[in-house]
């Protein structure tokens, strides 16, 4: 017999539900119809865990307040080697460059 689908995104639930009794605030989800960089959806309630979405973690976010009282807000850096076909971005002050993928050991504009 072969482990649930989504085995080990539960484990990781399990482990947040034992810190929070609200878990599912750090959890997304998004039907398996949708392409890799569409938008991920936030759990409201309990996830069902169904075989036909996924499933994911909401990345960490770092928040800065600056001298001016604004509040800016970015996703925690990546600390591992990402793997070839992995989707970043750069970010430029006031704009966001176009997303960047490397394929063959070259950076290839999307």
């Amino acid at each position: 017999m072969t482990k649930h689908v989504h085995a080990d995104v539960m484990l990781q639930y399990a482990h947040d539900a034992q810190e929070t009794d609200k878990p599912w605030e750090r959890w997304q989800w998004q039907t398996k119809l949708m392409q890799e960089g569409d938008v991920w959806n936030n759990c409201l309630l309990n996830p069902s865990f169904d075989v036909s979405y996924k499933y994911r973690r909401k990345p960490k976010v770092i928040s800065v307040t600056l001298v001016n009282s604004e509040i800016v807000s970015w996703p925690e850096p990546i600390k591992h080697i990402a793997e070839i076909n992995y989707k970043s971005f750069i970010i430029k002050h006031k704009s966001f460059a176009r997303a960047l993928y490397k394929s063959n050991n070259q950076y290839k504009d999307n």
